[in-house]
């Protein structure tokens, strides 16, 4: 088949193994997000093993709601307006927008990953809020950090496709980010109708919850966790204490972020084997251009090949 064959065989069968049975080794990083070895080790949560540990279930996202961007508050409900939108006009809308080729690697997560929102995004109660821009986010950003193509042009479809606003993702992701990251204490991190912008943003989450009008969804875990990590709170006590205030069930707060280690673990894992696979590729190829060189040579000597006398 050629060097193009095995590298393409090769590259499936490294992301086949890396995304589906490989065995979590160590945690991944990306731009933003440090997933310390350290932090996940510090202290234990109940069964979990620390803030990041716990049952590494498959990363299923729930079918909890919808909801088209707009400006204004930051916890706004949009799910029941939409009324109902197939799986497959979202998919199909997402191939519109982004027709290019993507890798094997990074095409099956992706896919999994926009069938799961939708199912988030376009149920009856689902608000959008900063936490989940911000957990959403630091998924995306941490899947494709090696992607080689048009990133920011697949995010754009990719939140397109849902029918909302990829700048506010970015603007709202990057304001609670700036705030967690200023914060001095875990107090500054908790809700408050009377502080800062976010801390009253954080506050509507919780009456949100409290309601019973908002749905939890488990982008939300990952942005509590995101901001205990900026915060520099990493103990298992301010999860406790930040998801409680938050109103968001501890329990499915803490087997989600384990289930977010285990996907990055793979994915990490995934994309040292491919890294093997390519450069074993490259070697192989770089011999038989050796080897072409050295025939081309050879044949083209004017003194032809050596005889023996």
């Amino acid at each position: 088949r050629g060097a193009g064959g095995d590298a393409r065989q090769g590259t499936r069968t490294a992301a086949k193994r890396g995304l589906a049975g490989a065995r979590p080794t160590r945690m991944g990083t990306y731009p933003g997000s440090a997933f310390r070895a350290g932090a996940i080790r510090n202290g234990t949560h109940n069964a979990g093993g620390g803030i990041l540990g716990g049952n590494q279930s498959r990363f299923g996202l729930g079918a909890q709601g919808r909801n088209k961007q707009k400006d204004g508050p930051s916890v706004v409900a949009f799910g029941a307006a939409k009324g109902v939108v197939p799986v497959s006009d979202t998919k199909k809308r997402f191939l519109e927008l982004y027709p290019q080729p993507i890798p094997s690697l990074y095409n099956t997560v992706i896919q999994e990953l926009l069938v799961q929102q939708h199912l988030i995004e376009f149920g009856s109660r689902f608000e959008y809020d900063k936490v989940y821009a911000l957990g959403f986010m630091s998924v995306f950003d941490g899947i494709m950090e090696d992607y080689k193509g048009d990133k920011q042009r697949l995010f754009n479809a990719y939140i397109g496709s849902l029918q909302s606003n990829p700048d506010q993702f970015r603007k709202d992701a990057r304001s609670i980010q700036e705030w967690a990251t200023g914060a001095s204490s875990l107090d500054n991190l908790m809700p408050d109708s009377s502080g800062t912008q976010v801390q009253k943003d954080l506050a509507g989450i919780s009456k949100a919850f409290g309601s019973g009008k908002k749905a939890y969804n488990k982008f939300i875990a990952i942005g509590i966790f995101r901001i205990l990590e900026l915060g520099s709170s990493m103990d298992p006590a301010s999860l406790e204490k930040l998801s409680t205030a938050l109103g968001a069930p501890l329990d499915k707060v803490t087997s989600d972020l384990a289930t977010y280690k285990a996907l990055l673990s793979k994915l990490t894992k995934a994309r040292e084997l491919m890294a093997d696979v390519l450069e074993e590729q490259r070697k192989r190829q770089r011999q038989r251009d050796a080897e072409m060189a050295d025939k081309d040579k050879a044949e083209s000597s004017p003194e032809g090949p050596m005889q023996l006398a």
